[in-house]
């Protein structure tokens, strides 16, 4: 896009449940008193020094905020599950994922599909949960992304290279930017980046076929939604996420930025559209949103 470079592999990995536990000031050897062991993945990556405080009370903040209610986050929960276990079920996910290997002493097996969604998730299940993070809250562990464990990786190329090495492009970018909101509301920001992105490609909410928008909360995307709707874009179910997204698939932070872009070319391509848009919130507040198209 900017015209530096005629082709690029961009790459996003993440193995939550690898994060290793940390001995802070343990290099220099400890001294008579308690030491602490601190969980890297907390520490690192789901802890807001800024706010201070995890990345689900930031979503609590955004239900707070817009007066989202748990039977609101359960339901979207709900749709999730059911999307991701039916796209599953009919094969949908085959062409974006890529098959790992796993070798044992009883020899090898694949590993195919994602494993975290709900099967039989319903209203009643998620309902009996309690709120994981504050009294009276509406973040459950049904309702909110997981520990995950994934990766992805895209080509990007010059148009000219593409045609020079008789390559058929996938996607163009149209737009892509950054924007950011307080840290304590981190989840609102593609409430900020969408509309930012629009703007700079002179394009309209209603331009825009298909929509991916990461769900790291039920909360936080219900939020984007609403906060979306103050400007006059809505931002649904029906526009968006029709395979899943963070509640079900999981949130493996340094691939989903990523993944939801591969996610959203499939679907575009599954529903015969042209056009998309893909956003997620980042820890402490920035957001980043794109747009795509398939007309090439």
């Amino acid at each position: 896009m900017l015209g530096q470079t005629e082709i690029g592999l961009a790459v996003g990995v993440e193995s939550m449940t690898n994060a290793p536990y940390l001995l802070p000031k343990a290099r220099m050897g400890y001294r008579m008193g308690q030491g602490n062991i601190e969980d890297s993945m907390i520490h690192d990556g789901l802890f807001d020094e800024l706010v201070p405080g995890h990345m689900a009370m930031t979503a609590e903040n955004v239900a707070v905020k817009y007066g989202i209610t748990r039977q609101e986050c359960d339901e979207l929960a709900l749709i999730s599950h059911t999307r991701c276990t039916t796209a599953t079920k009919e094969g949908i996910f085959k062409r974006e994922i890529v098959p790992v290997e796993l070798k044992t002493r009883k020899g090898s097996t694949f590993f195919e599909a994602d494993e975290n969604f709900i099967p039989d998730a319903s209203l009643e299940s998620m309902g009996k949960l309690k709120p994981a993070f504050k009294k009276d809250g509406v973040v459950t562990a049904a309702n909110a992304s997981s520990i995950n464990d994934g990766a992805s990786a895209v080509v990007i190329m010059s148009l000219d290279k593409a045609k020079e090495m008789g390559i058929k492009p996938l996607m163009k970018l149209v737009g892509i930017c950054n924007a950011g909101i307080e840290p304590e509301v981190m989840g609102l920001g593609p409430a900020v980046a969408i509309p930012k992105c629009l703007k700079q490609a002179g394009l309209k909410f209603e331009d825009i076929d298909y929509w991916e928008v990461n769900e790291a909360f039920a909360s936080q995307w219900l939020g984007v939604g609403r906060m979306l709707k103050e400007q006059g874009m809505s931002l649904t179910p029906d526009n968006c996420n029709f395979n899943g997204s963070g509640i079900a698939l999981g949130h493996p932070v340094g691939s989903t930025g990523l993944r939801i872009v591969v996610s959203l070319y499939y679907e575009l391509e599954r529903q015969g559209k042209s056009t998309g848009g893909a956003s997620l919130c980042v820890g402490t507040g920035p957001s980043m949103a794109s747009l795509w198209t398939r007309d090439i």
